[in-house]
């Protein structure tokens, strides 16, 4: 997925390189701006971004959720998707600018809704009960004064055959996160400490000068 970053100075960053911004794992976020490393590719990731594209179009059509989740998880089905794949890019600290781009945005209901696919076996939708990326999101939004009382994780369970192609849909299931405004707020801790350690590093291999 492809971000709308400007050639600014600035140090432009997304959830996914703050989730890996450790010390020990800040290199490879090096290596793949400087171009000596790729970011990892699979048919399974590749099927992945398929599936978005479609759910995508399919909610900007609609204003509501993929068909194929409002059927597995009825309860759904009267919420309004007010923003679809829309992007929010704030300079969240001095010439850092964070970009997060939700899949679905209830605003009515002030819920995130993030569509997986998974291949069976994967763990289902329990492996995102400690993610940070939706409460990420949520911190993010509360900038732009947008309150999110609840993330959901809606995944879509594949089979794959060993050649890494998908067979067929096997399952769907949902992992359901309230946030209040002290989860919200703890957020704050975390993304200020990827972040000093995703600054530090580029500033160390020359990428960045701020």
């Amino acid at each position: 997925m492809q971000y709308n970053i400007k050639a600014d100075g600035k140090l432009h960053t997304r959830f996914t390189d703050l989730n890996r911004a450790t010390p020990r794992q800040v290199i490879d976020i090096i290596r793949e701006q400087l171009g000596t490393k790729k970011r990892f590719e699979s048919k399974t990731l590749t099927f992945g971004e398929t599936r978005h594209e479609m759910w995508e179009r399919e909610s900007r059509d609609t204003g509501r959720l993929p068909q194929c989740f409002v059927d597995a998880f009825p309860e759904y089905g009267h919420i309004e998707v007010t923003d679809v794949e829309e992007e929010f890019a704030t300079e969240i600290y001095r010439d850092i600018v964070l970009h997060s781009r939700l899949d679905g945005l209830a605003r009515k209901h002030a819920t995130i809704f993030d569509y997986k696919t998974q291949k069976k076996g994967a763990g289902g939708a329990r492996i995102y009960k400690n993610s940070k990326q939706l409460p990420t999101y949520a911190w993010h939004l509360a900038l732009h004064n947008i309150r999110i009382k609840q993330v959901v994780y809606l995944v879509e369970i594949w089979e794959f055959d060993e050649a890494g192609n998908p067979v067929g849909v096997v399952g769907y299931e949902k992992f359901v996160k309230d946030l209040g405004l002290a989860d919200t707020h703890n957020m704050a801790a975390w993304v200020r400490d990827r972040c000093e350690t995703l600054a530090e590093g580029m500033r160390i291999a020359g990428i960045w000068k701020g």
